[in-house]
């Protein structure tokens, strides 16, 4: 029972290292993402200049902030 029970723990321990390690490489991937999103400076499209569009499909927009699909 005892060597069951040091076997347990030490699964435990290596398990939790294992989780932490994760946890670690996650918010590493998660920190370098949320800097190559704030390097990237996205604007809203407008009728002269390129930018972010919202898609519309109605069919009697006038809307010059929509852009059109192809179902309008």
């Amino acid at each position: 029972k005892a060597t069951e029970a040091a076997g347990s723990a030490t699964a435990a321990a290596q398990s939790k290292s294992t989780a932490e390690s994760a946890a670690t490489r996650a918010e590493t991937a998660a920190k370098r993402a949320e800097d190559i999103a704030s390097a990237v400076a996205l604007e809203d499209a407008s009728t002269t200049k390129k930018g972010i569009v919202q898609l519309s499909s109605a069919t009697n927009s006038t809307s010059e902030t929509l852009a059109a699909t192809p179902k309008a």
